[in-house]
C-alpha cells in the first residue's frame, strides 16, 4: 500500500489484477485497465478514495468482493461494449460514490452488499436482453437517492432487503415472476403510498413495514 500513488499503468499484457492490488491508495486517480484483463480480485481498489472513474473492458469476466470497496470518490464506471462480466460480487461497489450504473446484459447474478450505501446512486439500469437472474440480499440497501427502478424479466430471485432503507424509492417495475419466497420488509417504508404493485403468480400478497412478503405455498405457477 502506497498511499502517495496518484496513477499507475499496467502492462498492455497483463490479464489479471490481483487480490488487494492497490488496496488504499487513497490517492489514486486514474488506472487504465488493458484490454486482455480478465478478473478484478478481491479488494483490489479498496479504500481508493481519489478514484473518480473507470472503464472496466468487455474482457472482464469476473470482479472480487470488495474490489471498490468504500471508493467514495467514484462516480462513474463505464462497462465495455459486448461485456462479458458474468457477476458482480458481494460489496463490490459498497459505499461508492456512484451516481448511475448500466450493469451490462452478461452479468447473471448480483451479491449480496454489492451496491449497499450508494447513497448517490439515483440511476439503476439493465443492458437488453439482460440475462440477470437474482439480486441477493442487501444488493441495493441503502440506496436513499434511488427514486425507481425496472427490474429485468430474467429476474427470478430477490433477497432479503435487497432494497432496504431505500427512503426515495417511490416506483418499482417487476417485469418477470419469482421464484421462491422473496422478503422485502422494510424496503418502501418511507414511500409507500406513491407504489404501483407488481404482478407475480400468486394468490397472496400483502404489506409488511410497507414492503411485501410472497410467500412460496400461495403461488399459482
Amino acid at each position: 500500500m502506497n498511499r502517495n500513488i496518484s496513477s499507475a499503468t499496467l502492462k498492455e499484457g497483463t490479464t489479471e489484477i490481483n487480490h488487494y492490488a492497490f488496496v488504499g491508495c487513497s490517492s489514486l486517480t486514474s488506472v487504465p485497465i488493458p484490454s486482455r484483463v480478465t478478473s478484478i480480485g478481491s479488494y483490489a481498489f479498496s479504500g481508493c478514495s481519489s478514484l473518480e472513474s473507470i472503464t472496466i473492458p468487455s474482457s472482464v469476466t469476473s470482479i472480487g468482493s470488495h474490489a471498490f470497496y468504500e471508493c467514495s470518490g467514484l462516480t462513474s464506471i463505464t462497462f465495455g461494449e459486448n461485456s462479458k462480466l458474468a457477476s458482480i460480487s458481494d460489496s463490490a461497489f459498497y459505499s461508492t460514490g456512484l451516481t448511475s450504473i448500466e450493469i451490462p446484459s452478461s452479468v447473471t447474478n448480483i451479491d449480496s452488499n454489492a451496491f449497499m450505501s450508494c447513497g448517490g446512486l439515483t440511476s439503476i439500469t439493465f443492458g437488453e436482453n439482460s440475462k440477470l437472474a437474482s439480486l441477493d440480499n442487501y444488493a441495493f440497501s441503502s440506496c436513499t437517492s434511488l427514486t425507481s427502478i425496472e427490474i429485468p424479466s430474467s429476474v427470478t430471485s430477490i433477497g432479503s432487503n435487497a432494497f432496504q432503507y431505500c427512503s426515495g424509492l417511490k416506483y418499482i417495475h417487476l417485469l418477470g415472476d419469482l421464484n421462491g419466497s422473496c422478503y422485502l420488509g422494510g424496503a418502501w417504508q418511507y414511500s409507500a403510498t406513491e407504489l404501483t404493485t407488481p404482478t407475480f403468480s400468486t394468490t397472496t400478497s400483502y404489506m409488511e413495514s410497507a414492503g411485501w412478503y410472497y410467500q412460496k405455498s400461495a403461488w399459482n405457477a
